[in-house]
């Protein structure tokens, strides 16, 4: 096995003329890597010359941090399922030095949560990479998912949470999952600063990345929406194709004056329906903590949906 670690642009006829054993996510491509305006981006390759079995992404940040991916859940660490626990090692050892060489900080790995059918490296792999470096030091956070199952959502909510199925229809409030070449996103964006300005919540997405990340993704999202009988937007969510099995809950926000309605409910429901007919097994509801620390009132919210509690780790590898 052969391990290559390059720029992105030298590590573009690689990716673009060597056939990859797996299944990447949406976050391990190319195209996403190439967003990336505000400092290098490095590819690690393993491949055997015919296949490539495993891709690494670096991102450079401030103060010579990199980071496994910027900006996004997940994305930098993924491989085929063939790929054996000493060749992860080596592909992390060749990544360590590399980053040495570029006098790196430390690294940042952020690992997709335990349920994606995607292969990372093993866990004993980072146990023993802390025998030489300064530290390894592992964050983990609740995540919460549904399992996309032949039954309704409905059955696995809670007896309060399957009420605001109805309100929609009985409203006369539009519901529909609309393309993102069809969305206009200035709207959705007002929703969503007036939405977390109104709880207090700092908005860590800008216009311009959302729109990027809107024309990088293309047909892999869309937006859910809730209009009122004038055509007001009420409350939306992106729904991300991240991965073949898995899709991602992104982005909810409703408007303040339609909080007691919970339209989420309806909107969540309406993403379950669409998973199954695309025959998806999950639903990503994203992270419930902030470094460990749980948001309860959220994590209540998605338990009451019928969703389980999953486990997401982020690694911070100092050099």
């Amino acid at each position: 096995m052969r391990v290559e670690l390059l720029p992105l642009n030298e590590a573009r006829p690689l990716l673009h003329t060597m056939p990859i054993a797996f299944l990447p996510s949406l976050f391990c491509k190319e195209a996403y890597a190439h967003s990336y305006t505000e400092g290098n981006v490095f590819v690690g390759v393993a491949h055997d010359t015919k296949q490539i079995h495993a891709l690494i992404y670096l991102y450079e940040g401030e103060q010579r941090c990199f980071f496994s991916p910027r900006f996004l859940t997940f994305g930098g660490w993924e491989g085929s399922r063939w790929f054996t626990t000493k060749q992860w090692g080596l592909l992390l050892e060749c990544t360590i030095r590399f980053l040495r060489q570029q006098q790196a900080s430390c690294l940042r790995i952020s690992l997709p949560p335990d349920f994606y059918p995607i292969c990372t490296p093993p866990q004993q792999i980072w146990r023993k990479l802390s025998l030489g470096i300064k530290e390894v030091r592992e964050i983990e956070d609740v995540c919460h998912y549904i399992e996309v199952k032949n039954t309704p959502l409905r059955v696995r909510m809670s007896r309060g949470q399957r009420r605001y199925l109805s309100i929609p229809c009985r409203q006369g409030w539009q519901l529909r999952r609309r393309p993102a070449t069809e969305v206009d996103w200035q709207e959705f964006y007002a929703l969503l600063q007036l939405n977390r300005q109104t709880r207090n919540i700092p908005l860590s997405i800008s216009f311009e990345r959302l729109c990027r990340s809107v024309t990088i993704a293309g047909d892999a999202l869309q937006l859910f929406e809730l209009r009122d009988t004038q055509g007001t937007l009420l409350a939306a969510c992106i729904a991300l194709w991240v991965h073949p099995q898995v899709l991602y809950y992104f982005l909810p926000c409703n408007h303040p004056h339609y909080y007691v309605f919970s339209p989420m409910v309806p909107l969540l429901n309406a993403m379950y329906e669409y998973a199954q007919q695309e025959g998806i097994s999950f639903l990503d509801l994203g992270i419930s903590s902030v470094e460990g620390i749980i948001n309860e009132g959220l994590s209540a919210f998605k338990e009451r949906m019928g969703a389980n509690r999953g486990s997401k780790k982020t690694l911070i590898i100092s050099l």
